[in-house]
């Protein structure tokens, strides 16, 4: 089967409580999905994926790498 592993990221502006200074805080999504749980639609070209894994991550994105790898040899 095959595995698959996804990640997306996003940042918004925080500011602090009455400080005039803000700082990028950014968001993290893994995705995590093993070689089955594919369901072909009726086109019969493309595919949905039945089963993922999914979780929020926040830190640097070479953590959330490693993370993704760890989760993926568990998915197999």
């Amino acid at each position: 089967g095959m595995l698959r592993i996804m990640a997306d990221g996003s940042a918004a502006n925080a500011r602090h409580k009455g400080g005039a200074w803000s700082a990028r805080k950014g968001n993290k999504l893994g995705t995590v999905s093993g070689g089955g749980g594919l369901r072909t639609r009726k086109d019969g070209i493309t595919h949905d994926i039945q089963k993922k894994e999914q979780a929020p991550y926040t830190g640097p994105a070479e953590e959330l790498k490693q993370y993704e790898f760890e989760r993926a040899a568990r998915n197999g």
